[in-house]
């Protein structure tokens, strides 16, 4: 049963500070919020902010931030964009690292751009975010020189401004399209024509493209200022040397004399409700919301805490009811989510979202009207409220015993919200005690009192987008006024909770054994063969103390079935698992596992049967019982089935009317040789779907769960685990039959061909290039891949981002495949002006010939093979690395020590090796290239 955790109540709630006293917690409610202890925060004498702490997760690398306290909304007329613009020349120059050196330097130790090097521009605060290593004291001495250069010492180069101009317009580009054309028509009245109405961070092309030098270095010299500023230092170091070390760096900033005054805006109230209508005809999604403006949360005393747990199970609740709604026969909507939450412009909101289909727009904004209305008007039950609580006071428990082994990015982030929304900071060990303490004593009569206090009269508004298409009726804006008034005068009925009580199995199953048992030393893996025929290997880690996941697979798939079952066998994984298990629904099911971390999940592929799932260790018996109901117990649903038709309608019935999912098709046709079996699936090929047949072909995969390889990687002992397992799968059926799949014999086409796609308005174009050919299957080819695709990333960044200015990113990957074929695939993908592309893609090809010829530089070879091991020693400290890892080398038939070889089979590449490889599969006489262009 997939599980939609809804993790907002844990993730605000814990975003308020720990109290710290010196006898011990003080839950008066007047008791004022105080710093974690284990956070060193100060304020330099410049005016500068600094947060720093240790975090041992990941080992040998540390989060630096360098947050500003000015975004777009600062921006004068003259100056819409710009904000954006200092952002991207902070990447183009500095006093310390000149032009693009920046960037190579970090590549140079293994830190990716994009990926550990990034920043973003919004309203109110531009952000700058970097990770280097620790294991060598320059990387970090060199991080911090990096977040002075960007607090004070930007360069802004005449040539790297006017040659990064382009980059950002490219940006600009990508952004085109009906979620922008829409949001300009919806915007003004969201933000009741407030200054944020017009001050999207993206700004206008014309300001990026002929802005005075002079205006941009004025943008930065008023706003990059120590006293709108702050430092955040999180990973393994040493405290002490570090905050001695940020205190000498930073501290010689200048404090300003004069300051150009930083004002604060808002959006001014406004009385009843708005609403905002806006279509498009490329608009493939139907997107509603309704959203109540308040006054900015508070962080500031045990009462705001308290208040901020009760807001959170308000959150909880309300989206279990539209989940709830989500799985009904006729659903209004595919997905929706409420909660409330912090906002832009010093206030808060009280919001929902939902995406739905095209056949009854005004019926679903009805639903979401109505349903705030029945909360205001009846409340939630008990039943709610004690699921709300267990769902919070459960993964608030996750969380606590994870407090050793949560990422420096999270509690980076936490830092980051309270210097610029002042929200206070987690110490999760008063957090745990707080929300243990405040979440049982909470009554049903708080919580109920939350939606008059949230759904109010004045300040709201409903949001309407959605396809501007014949046949698709979409609400005015006097129609969903309407119904937002007579929603106050309707007979809406009080919500009927329905819940069962009962265990998920009746009875154990009677359990087989382990008739086998190797170990691996090199992995610290176990592997068990039990008596029913399945095959178990187990690696219990020490990297997360709180989390087990887990995964199992079979050969067979779809490959299996004929081509008049093919589209059945595909989603009949996903309809059962949309049908609950056993005698449960799949509403049932989740208000069953409330307080529960316990998720499995079935699917099927081409070429396997899989099931997917994680615990915590407390409740991987239940996780266990999931997966044994999955194989004996499938449930027939029609309800469910016909839930899942209307949810996967709502998601294809419209994708022909985008651009890109037009070119998406277009392409997978192609590559395919327009083969049967990777048809775009629209609306008519999901009617292929035969309900009489979905639960034989799920059963004719799930039948023999002895030719199935289960993988288990976390936090626990195989002896704990041997019990459960010889009982939940050592007890399953068995037919001992080894099945193994077919090849379905889906072909590449011969030759070079071309295709251009002509659809969307907006002056963009899209190129998607595709090469295919044999791969001979080793770890060594696989490692030389790697590394020439990385150089030749790097390779097309400098050109076509960097010099030319063509692309705001360009993307180059190879996925190697041992069956059903052993081949690769090589993609590479850009968005670029239409009068660009033919420039652009000789560009690419004519980089591809410079490696086959030169083959890469050495730098280039440094920064791809140090990049290969910086990733590779933080993915063997990751649960999910080796669970991933441990599958796929079993899928492979390869022999899964040799995970352990990566680093010295990449210390083998060889400048030669890269240079062959890129001489081995970029055949220029046989490839695919379809582009996007604007219709004529």
């Amino acid at each position: 049963m997939k599980k939609f955790y809804l993790l907002a109540a844990l993730l605000l709630s814990v975003q308020f500070g720990a109290l710290y006293a010196q006898g011990g917690n003080d839950y008066s409610l007047g008791a004022k919020l105080v710093m974690d202890p284990n956070l060193r925060t100060g304020t330099l004498g410049n005016g500068m902010k600094y947060y720093i702490r240790k975090n041992a997760k990941p080992e040998h690398r540390v989060e630096m931030r360098l947050a500003v306290h000015a975004g777009s909304i600062l921006e004068n007329d003259s100056q819409q964009g710009l904000a954006h613009l200092c952002e991207h020349m902070a990447f183009n120059g500095t006093t310390h690292f000149t032009k693009n050196s920046l960037i190579d330097y970090l590549e140079t130790i293994g830190m990716r751009f994009g990926a550990d090097l990034n920043a973003y521009t919004s309203y109110d605060e531009t952000v700058y975010m970097l990770e280097v290593p620790t294991d060598t004291e320059k990387f970090v001495t060199e991080g911090l020189q990096i977040l002075e250069d960007w607090a004070h010492n930007v360069t802004f180069d005449s040539v790297e401004i006017d040659k990064e101009r382009g980059v950002v317009i490219e940006e600009w580009r990508l952004g085109r399209g009906a979620n922008e054309r829409m949001g300009r028509k919806v915007d003004p009245i969201l933000y009741n024509n407030s200054k944020y109405a017009v001050r999207n961070p993206i700004g206008k092309r014309d300001v990026v493209a002929y802005c005075k030098h002079d205006t941009l270095k004025k943008f930065y010299h008023d706003w990059y200022r120590p006293d709108l500023q702050a430092v955040v230092v999180v990973g393994d170091i040493d405290l002490d040397k570090m905050e001695k070390q940020v205190k000498e760096q930073f501290s010689k900033i200048p404090a300003r004399k004069t300051e150009r005054p930083r004002i604060w805006y808002t959006i001014p109230p406004h009385e009843g409700t708005v609403a905002a209508v806006a279509t498009d005809k490329e608009s493939p999604y139907v997107i509603i919301r309704m959203n109540y403006r308040h006054d900015k949360l508070k962080y500031e005393t045990v009462k705001d805490y308290r208040d901020n747990i009760k807001q959170n199970l308000f959150s909880e609740m309300i989206s279990a009811r539209l989940d709830e709604l989500a799985h009904k026969a006729n659903p209004p909507f595919s997905f929706a989510r409420a909660d409330i939450s912090q906002s832009i412009g010093e206030t808060a909101e009280y919001g929902m979202f939902a995406l739905a289909a095209d056949k009854d727009i005004a019926g679903s904004v009805k639903t979401i009207i109505d349903e705030n209305e029945r909360v205001k008007r009846y409340g939630f039950t008990a039943g709610e409220l004690e699921r709300a609580k267990k769902t919070m006071l459960n993964d608030i428990e996750n969380m606590y015993k994870e407090k050793d082994k949560t990422d420096s990015k999270s509690l980076t982030s936490e830092c980051l919200r309270n210097f610029l929304d002042g929200e206070d900071i987690l110490g999760i060990a008063n957090d745990y005690a707080f929300t243990e303490k405040f979440v049982p004593e909470i009554t049903l009569d708080e919580i109920n009192a939350l939606a008059k206090e949230w759904i109010t009269n004045n300040n709201s508004a409903v949001v309407v987008e959605a396809p501007d298409k014949d046949g698709v009726k979409v609400p005015s804006q006097s129609e969903i006024l309407a119904m937002v008034k007579d929603a106050k005068k309707e007979n809406i009925e009080a919500y009927n909770d329905k819940a069962a009580n009962q265990p998920l199995l009746d009875k154990k199953p009677k359990a087989g054994k382990v008739v086998k048992e190797t170990t691996n030393k090199e992995t610290g893996t176990t592997e068990w063969v039990l008596s029913n025929g399945a095959k178990v290997v187990l690696k219990p880690t020490d990297f997360k103390d709180d989390e087990i996941l887990f995964s199992a697979f079979s050969p067979g798939g779809t490959s299996l079935v004929g081509d008049n079952d093919y589209i059945t066998c595909t989603n009949s994984a996903s309809i059962i698992d949309e049908c609950g298990i056993g005698s449960f629904d799949a509403n049932t099911l989740t208000k069953m596992l409330a307080g529960k971390t316990a998720n499995v999940s079935p699917s099927i592929s081409d070429l396997y049967e899989q099931l997917r799932g994680n615990a915590a260790p407390k409740d991987v018996e239940t996780m266990l019982q999931l997966l044994y109901l999955y194989f004996t117990s499938p449930r027939e649903d029609k309800d469910g089935f016909a839930s899942y038709i209307s949810k996967e309608e709502s998601f294809v019935q419209n994708q022909t009317l985008s651009p890109e999912g037009v070119l998406r098709d277009s392409a997978q046709g192609i590559a395919s040789n327009h083969h049967f079996r990777r048809r775009p699936v629209d609306e008519k090929i999901l009617k292929e779907i035969d309900e009489a047949k979905v639960m034989e072909l799920y059963k004719q995969r799930f039948n023999d769960a002895g030719n199935f390889t289960y993988f288990f990687v976390g936090s626990f002992k195989p002896e704990d685990l041997k019990p459960m397992i010889e009982t939940y799968i050592g007890g399953l059926p068995a037919t001992g039959k080894k099945e193994n799949w077919k090849d379905p014999n889906i072909t590449f086409p011969k030759g070079i061909v071309k295709k251009t796609v002509y659809k969307g308005t907006e002056p963009k174009s899209y190129v998607l290039l595709e090469l295919k050919g044999k791969f001979d299957w080793n770890l060594k080819n696989k490692i030389d891949e790697d590394a020439m695709m990385k150089v030749l990333n790097i390779m097309l960044r400098q050109v076509m981002r960097e010099d030319k200015s063509g692309v705001y990113g360009v993307g180059a990957y190879m996925i190697p495949a041992r069956y059903p074929k052993s081949e690769y695939t090589i993609y590479i993908q850009f968005g670029c002006a239409p009068e660009n592309v033919d420039m652009l893609v000789q560009t690419a090809f004519d980089e591809v010939a410079k490696l086959k010829k030169e083959g890469p530089s050495q730098e280039n070879m440094v920064k791809a093979t140090e990049t290969m091991h910086r990733t590779r020693e933080t993915q063997l400290k990751d649960n999910n690395f080796w669970l991933q890892a441990l599958q796929t080398y079993t899928m492979n038939d390869d022999n899964i020590s040799d995970i352990l070889k990566y680093d010295e089979t990449v210390n083998k590449v060889t400048a030669e090796d890269i240079q062959n490889a890129c001489k081995k599969y970029f055949d220029m006489d046989n490839y695919v290239e379809v582009v996007l262009r604007p219709e004529k």
